[in-house]
């Protein structure tokens, strides 16, 4: 069954699903925020578009908890907590799909970029917590100050990719941010370790950005991340790198696995003929990737340490 099962175009089932689970996590008492997606419209940071998923950041111990929560609501996992799947790319949590929405949850316990721990992070963007309306319903986001930096962290982490997406992230915040607002965004950079991930933002908006060593230390992940970009394998050969060898194997595992979600059809179901042929391919391409990702890795740890 498709989005018109419920007969929901595109376009409203990304904003119910928002208020969905905003609201199931509010009456759940987790503490979560929606943020991404129709947050920076109503923050005056982007236009309205549609929105092809839910983000949702929770605090880190409160996951599964909340991963309960949308299960009971019909909602299954996709890429489970935990896997390296997610976390390769700066996602720590874990994705659910549903097969009468046309969407994805994203449910995360931290966001890349912020590279202090995750508590830590967390209980500021809490501190930082405010109520938005999407489609005239009040649900739990984050102050224009974070909304922009998480719009900005996610639009710069490809260092290759910093298109219009950026460019008009940093039009509308330089139109809509007051003096006071850019200055407690210039403090939640530094607050929650993210100077250096911020850094061109920062600059874009006039902000002066002081990097200490200890600021290239803690974004060591995030540097060496933006630098192989939307590379599949790099990322895999960092995740390799960055591990302790008795963790290799089941990183090479995650790295070979497919999900239903990689072999879903556009009714919502998935074969076992669809996974094998899925995972089949991806092991072709990860083996004609690998030499160009151990590449790209070496190079870009090499020019940033």
């Amino acid at each position: 069954m498709t989005e018109q099962a419920l007969g929901l175009q595109p376009a409203e089932a990304g904003l119910l699903a928002h208020v969905l689970v905003g609201r199931a996590l509010q009456s759940a008492e987790v503490d979560a925020v929606i943020i991404k997606g129709p947050t920076l419209a109503s923050r005056g940071l982007r236009a309205e578009r549609l929105s092809h998923d839910v983000d949702v950041l929770v605090r880190p111990r409160q996951v599964s908890t909340a991963l309960q929560v949308m299960q009971d609501l019909g909602w299954e996992l996709e890429a489970p907590a935990g896997s390296r799947r997610r976390s390769i790319s700066g996602h720590v949590g874990a994705t659910l799909g549903h097969r009468l929405w046309p969407l994805q949850i994203d449910v995360h316990e931290s966001f890349p970029g912020f590279c202090f721990d995750n508590d830590v992070v967390f209980d500021e963007l809490w501190h930082r917590r405010e109520a938005v309306v999407i489609a005239g319903v009040e649900v739990v986001s984050v102050d224009r100050p974070t909304s922009a930096a998480i719009g900005a962290l996610h639009a710069l982490r490809d260092i290759a990719v910093q298109g219009p997406a950026y460019s008009d992230l940093v039009s509308h915040a330089r139109h809509v941010m007051s003096a006071e607002e850019l200055e407690q965004l210039s403090t939640l950079a530094r607050v929650t370790g993210a100077q250096l991930p911020l850094a061109p933002f920062l600059r874009d908006l006039g902000l002066p950005v002081h990097l200490t060593g200890e600021d290239h230390e803690i974004s060591r992940a995030w540097r060496v991340r933006q630098a192989v970009g939307g590379r599949r394998s790099a990322t895999w050969v960092y995740a390799l790198l960055d591990a302790p060898p008795r963790s290799w194997l089941s990183i090479v595992g995650e790295a070979l696995a497919v999900t239903p979600a990689d072999v879903r059809t556009p009714d919502g179901s998935e074969s076992p003929r669809g996974l094998r042929l899925g995972q089949l391919r991806r092991i072709g391409r990860g083996l004609l990737a690998l030499p160009m990702a151990v590449w790209a890795v070496a190079r870009a740890m090499k020019r940033r340490r």
